[in-house]
């Protein structure tokens, strides 16, 4: 909650390589982008922060995305990432630093994390333990479980092409589909 992102030497783990500062609050989630040397970090302030990391300075700024927590954001292609919050999701355009929309529903909840399945769409795990398919291509949003855990989804990963997890506190699941 010091508003930095820490960047380590991930071959000596005590070697502090550079401190990222800019954000006013506290940064909630951070994603490397595939490919590039761009990290892209979501702050409680509604601010997501797209960084160099070949110079570590902030190449831009994108106002008006709520970021919720720990796996909240998610690269859905080579141009664009899926944001989790409050209520919302968001869909950022990263090559043009621009919103291209946003999906509001009350049932979200708080989007903890995600996980894109082989068709392109895109599980959202919530509060209360629920989860959303968002569809890519009709850009809606579905409800598909009653509740899968008892508490939130904070963690949804891809074990192979068939095969996902979800992961509460006290809890991990695989899923087929």
């Amino acid at each position: 909650d010091d508003k930095t992102i820490k960047i380590w030497n991930s071959n000596h783990p005590y070697n502090l390589i550079n401190t990222l500062n800019g954000h006013t609050d506290w940064v909630k989630s951070i994603i490397q982008l595939k490919d590039k040397d761009i990290l892209i970090s979501g702050c409680d302030d509604n601010t997501l922060r797209k960084w160099n990391l070949l110079t570590y300075q902030c190449m831009k700024i994108i106002n008006n995305v709520d970021c919720a927590y720990r796996n909240s954001l998610l690269e859905i292609d080579n141009n664009r990432i899926i944001v989790g919050g409050k209520n919302v999701i968001t869909i950022v355009n990263i090559s043009n630093d621009i919103i291209e929309y946003q999906i509001r529903n009350d049932k979200l909840n708080y989007v903890y994390s995600f996980v894109q399945l082989r068709d392109g769409n895109i599980l959202c795990g919530c509060k209360h333990g629920l989860i959303f398919l968002y569809d890519m291509k009709l850009n809606t949003l579905s409800f598909r479980q009653e509740r899968i855990h008892n508490e939130a989804v904070f963690c949804l990963l891809n074990i192979n092409k068939n095969q996902f997890t979800s992961g509460s506190n006290n809890e991990i699941k695989v899923w087929e589909y």
